[in-house]
């Protein structure tokens, strides 16, 4: 299969997706972060698929627990009091993917490539698991928000003819 977008306009795409969702939704600035961050401590993984006619694909988020407790934290307006069960944390990070694949979404349809986004799937990996997908990726960057490191990928490619 080929990729409708080079790897260039997908990096491009997570370079404006990936801080306005943080800044908006979390009132948090990230960076771009260096890969020499990785492995990714404990990391929680969520997956959303993302469908269309011409080309389908998957965006993934990776981000450590104590990243996602602290995103879980903001999202609930809570100073810290809360501790978020595993289940909890498995949410947040799904629906932060969510929303990154959302705003990605916006980004491929102007550029004509219309298609639906599926429910995210929350994982998890061993603690001594990293942050790379298992397989090739069109689109990986890397992230930091404060003292926390993610990753978010895009991988989207044409539906064979």
């Amino acid at each position: 299969m080929t990729n409708p977008l080079s790897q260039q306009e997908l990096v491009e795409i997570a370079d404006r997706s990936v801080p306005e969702v943080w800044r908006t939704q979390l009132k948090r600035e990230v960076q771009p972060s260096p890969t020499s961050n990785l492995p990714i401590p404990s990391p929680r993984i969520a997956t959303v698929a993302w469908t269309g006619s011409s080309a389908s694909g998957k965006m993934v988020l990776t981000i450590s627990s104590a990243g996602a407790q602290l995103v879980a934290q903001t999202l609930l307006g809570d100073s810290g009091n809360y501790v978020p069960k595993d289940m909890d944390l498995d949410d947040v990070v799904g629906e932060l993917c969510n929303m990154i694949a959302g705003r990605v979404s916006t980004e491929l349809r102007n550029r004509g490539l219309t298609g639906t986004l599926h429910p995210p799937l929350p994982s998890r990996t061993s603690p001594s698991g990293t942050a790379n997908p298992s397989t090739p990726t069109v689109c990986l960057t890397h992230w930091t928000c404060g003292d926390y490191t993610f990753t978010f990928s895009i991988d989207i490619r044409s539906n064979a003819s």
